[in-house]
């Protein structure tokens, strides 16, 4: 039940598999549903509730006394600790499950924990920490046998980093060459798209939407997995201003974003992308109040550079509109001020570089 579709079932299943574990007394079975519970329930309003649950997964793990269940209760205390935005914290329980891991030979925990390490400190913006932790994570992922797994995770934390720092040309050979294979683009070409257009390859980027268009939105699996595709996608074809799929993408985020209101991804992720693509279809009001609502959900989540993305499109919004009023106008300037700055302050030069030429172009404009 942790990806099916149907959020409100899997809520209510996870909530009486609760009940029972708790009622039956018996810590091992509440160690086993807790451990699972917290990926099903992940959503913004749960943040404090997921704490709690860890600290009582914890608690229910040191009784039983079993290593295992020991190192998934300090996944599931990093994870909620995490989300809450408490990352000291969370290192601490990554820390040591590591370690654990390293003195019991289970590689492959070492590499649980490196990973959800390292996409915290991208997620919090910590750009340089983030690339230090890759290299390591890369490393425990050869170490526990998950070669794909560990190559497909630093390349695209790497290059995500290296977009948000404006060092993208190094990386632009590599990403086409995944372009041109087929086979590839058809089944990664867009983790690399948006960065192909970010780096300066319309055309590389355009064959990415082709590609996607001609194997149709349609072959999606319905599942949390479809998620990473359908933002880029969405990315792709407003960067790209087509019109052609934007209205599908829209609708398909809307079942996703519902289905798996997750704290870090779906939940506020699918709302800017919702935004940008309501903005591309001359839908201004709305797109003006989804990536509203994403900004704050990316603060309250504690992810600065996203909540700065959604500022961003948010103040374009404002000055395409032609109704705005002086103030508004006013207010997307003041937001586009505050990207530079924040932005600055993070190293994501790719940002203060975008806010910056934005400014130029609509002040020059007026």
């Amino acid at each position: 039940m942790l990806w099916a579709n149907n959020a409100a079932d899997r809520f209510a299943m996870s909530d009486e598999a609760l009940s029972i574990a708790r009622a039956l007394g018996d810590p091992t079975t509440l160690a086993r549903v807790l451990f699972r519970r917290d990926h099903t329930v992940a959503t913004l309003e749960s943040v404090g509730r997921r704490v709690t649950e860890a600290g009582e997964h914890l608690e229910a793990a040191l009784t039983v006394g079993d290593e295992l269940m020991l190192l998934q209760a300090m996944q599931t205390c990093a994870s909620s600790l995490l989300s809450s935005g408490e990352v000291e914290a969370a290192t601490v329980f990554g820390t040591e499950m590591m370690t654990r891991a390293a003195q019991l030979g289970l590689p492959a925990w070492q590499f649980n924990a490196i990973i959800g390490h390292t996409g915290a400190l991208l997620h919090h913006g910590k750009l340089n920490d983030t690339m230090a932790a890759v290299a390591k994570m890369f490393s425990l992922g050869v170490q526990s046998g998950r070669n794909a797994d560990a190559a497909t995770f630093a390349a695209d934390i790497a290059v995500n980093v290296a977009r948000w720092k404006d060092e993208l040309q190094p990386m632009m050979g590599p990403m086409r060459g995944i372009v041109e294979n087929s086979t590839m683009n058809r089944q990664t070409g867009y983790l690399v798209g948006p960065r192909l257009f970010d780096g300066g390859d319309i055309d590389a980027a355009r064959r990415v939407l082709d590609v996607a268009v001609s194997v149709g939105l349609a072959a999606l699996p319905r599942t949390f997995m479809e998620f990473p595709t359908l933002t880029n996608l969405a990315y792709l074809s407003v960067r790209l201003n087509d019109e052609r799929i934007a209205q599908e993408l829209q609708q398909r985020l809307i079942l996703v974003s519902d289905a798996f209101p997750c704290t870090t991804t779906t939940g506020p992720c699918g709302m800017h992308s919702l935004g940008i693509l309501s903005a591309l279809l001359g839908e201004s009001a709305v797109a003006e109040e989804q990536l509203r609502r994403a900004a704050a959900y990316h603060q309250r989540s504690f992810a600065p550079l996203l909540a700065l993305e959604s500022h961003f499109e948010l103040a374009k919004v404002l000055l395409d509109r032609r109704d705005s009023t002086p103030n508004e106008k006013h207010y997307a300037f003041q937001l586009l001020d505050s990207v530079v700055q924040e932005a600055a302050r993070f190293g994501a030069q790719f940002l203060v570089r975008r806010a910056t030429e934005t400014t130029h172009h609509y002040r020059s404009a007026r």
